[in-house]
């Protein structure tokens, strides 16, 4: 929690000192599945990242705490047996990931109240700050980029990441 909260500190006062460096979002991606194995080990998860994508200047481990934030989140709020698909494109000069689920989605009245600090969703698990998503959006923000919150019409939610991608 204490981390959390420094982090969210530094975040605010714009005092986050990011280490960038040219990386294939498909490597951040692929190493947060991986750290995250045992954890999804109940549910599925479905890659369809572009192939064509280009390296973006990014802190890397910044941007793994996003998607390792956003994974943790779906994991707690989703039964077993659901699925995550994780899909990467270019559109102008941004990266878009969007993460989405079948589960039970988010508040329907304010689905963009999940990136309030110390926001906590109806779970019969206990745990957790309330600070992961505050935190996830705020990294990103950092990075220029945008992230938003929805409901599926099929049900579930679904987060979207747009990271500007730097000219040549």
């Amino acid at each position: 929690l204490v981390d959390h909260l420094l982090e969210m500190s530094r975040l605010e006062a714009g005092e986050l000192k990011l280490k960038k460096q040219s990386v294939d979002v498909r490597t951040v991606v692929s190493k947060t599945l991986q750290k995250l194995h045992v954890d999804l080990q109940h549910h599925q998860v479905r890659l369809q990242i572009a192939q064509n994508l280009p390296e973006i200047l990014i802190d890397p481990s910044a941007i793994e705490q996003v998607f390792t934030n956003l994974i943790d989140n779906f994991v707690v709020h989703t039964p077993e047996g659901s699925w995550l698909e994780i899909e990467g494109y270019l559109e102008a000069h941004h990266l878009i990931i969007v993460l989405r689920d079948n589960g039970p989605g988010l508040p329907s009245e304010d689905p963009e109240a999940v990136f309030g600090k110390f926001f906590r969703g109806t779970t019969k698990t206990l745990g957790g700050s309330g600070l992961g998503l505050s935190i996830a959006k705020g990294l990103v923000e950092a990075h220029g980029g945008t992230m938003s919150a929805r409901n599926r019409k099929g049900g579930g939610g679904e987060f979207v990441l747009r990271l500007p991608v730097s000219a040549p």
